[in-house]
Order: C-alpha cells, then sequence, then structure tokens
C-alpha cells in the first residue's frame, strides 16, 4: 500500500470552501462526503502515522507527511501546488513558512488558518494548476482595501504574501524500435 492510499482511508472529511463571489460552499467530487463512517478523525490520522496517543494534537501536517504526499501524487502523474506564507505583515491566521498543498483533485493537505483566506488560497492554486504557472499572491485582513492584495473578509489587521508552486509530475518518454530505428512518442 502507498502513502497516499494509507491516508485515503483515514483522512478527515474535506474541507468545504466557499466559491468567491457565489456565497455558496463547494466540495471537490472526488473526496468522500462529510460524515462519511470509513474516515476517521485528523487526531487518528496523526496517531496512526506517528503511532501514538497525542493528546491536543489538531489536524495538520508536518513538512515530512507533505512531501510523502507530494511523492505519492507525482508518482501517480498527478500536479499539486505548494503554497507557502512567504511574507507577513501585522497580525495573520499563520506565520511565514506555513504551507498547504492542493492536488488537481481539489485535496488539500495542511492548512493555513482555514476559513475564507484558505478558501481563496485553495481557489488561486487550482488555478495556478490548471494554467501550470506559479504565482505570489498578496491577501489582506484589513478589512480595507490595500493595493494589489486580495480581500479576504477577515479583519486580523494584517498582510500576508503566498508563492503557490506548481510541482508537475516528470515527463515520460516513450521509445519505440531499437537502435537507430528508435523513435520517441
Amino acid at each position: 500500500m502507498t502513502y497516499l492510499e494509507g491516508l485515503n482511508t483515514s483522512l478527515p472529511p474535506p474541507q468545504t470552501y466557499p466559491t468567491p463571489g457565489v456565497g455558496e460552499a463547494r466540495s471537490p467530487s472526488r473526496l468522500p462526503a462529510p460524515g462519511d463512517a470509513s474516515v476517521a478523525s485528523g487526531g487518528d490520522v496523526l496517531k496512526e502515522l506517528l503511532g501514538g496517543d497525542l493528546p491536543g494534537v489538531h489536524t495538520s501536517y508536518s513538512e515530512l507527511q507533505l512531501v510523502r504526499v507530494a511523492e505519492e501524487y507525482l508518482s501517480r502523474g498527478l500536479r499539486l501546488a505548494l503554497c507557502t506564507i512567504v511574507r507577513k505583515e501585522g497580525s495573520a491566521p499563520r506565520d511565514v513558512g506555513a504551507k498547504i498543498l492542493v492536488g488537481e483533485d481539489g485535496r488539500v493537505f495542511g492548512t493555513l488558518g482555514g476559513g475564507p483566506f484558505e478558501a481563496l488560497v485553495v481557489s488561486d492554486a487550482l488555478k495556478a494548476i490548471s494554467e501550470g504557472t506559479p504565482r505570489l499572491v498578496k491577501y489582506s485582513f484589513t478589512g480595507s482595501t490595500v493595493e494589489g492584495a486580495r480581500d479576504t473578509g477577515l479583519m486580523c489587521g494584517g498582510v500576508v504574501e503566498v508563492f503557490i508552486d506548481v510541482l508537475r509530475p516528470p515527463p515520460r518518454t516513450i521509445l519505440v524500435g531499437f537502435g537507430r530505428v528508435g523513435r520517441p512518442l
């Protein structure tokens, strides 16, 4: 069993994120439905992965776990985005260095603080994946217009920049023929 397959049966229910500008929640279609009895809680996931009781642990992923998830996605030929807070001014839900992975299937691993901010990051990550281009995006937590920033609707008082890097599986080359008659397809 691969690392991701092990996670598939023990991930918490998927996050639902409001579609920006619409106000309705969406949930990626390939994920288990909320309340699915076969899906364990985030604490159960960490307990199983780390082998022991972890009182007070919240659903989160270590950098090693994020790397393993990324490796599994890429080995299956799937794209994903690594979203990292690279700059923070004032107050915001998480600090510089916080990371999430967003799979092209809409699955989210880790947290940048949840809520509308994380929903915007996930939306931007899915757009980056579909366009195949990384980007640096600024998000405002001030409740007012900040030049070049997307308003999160939150009032933490700060501004963060998130670098969204698109990770692609390695290209595959198929050769037909042998020796001087071999041709790449």
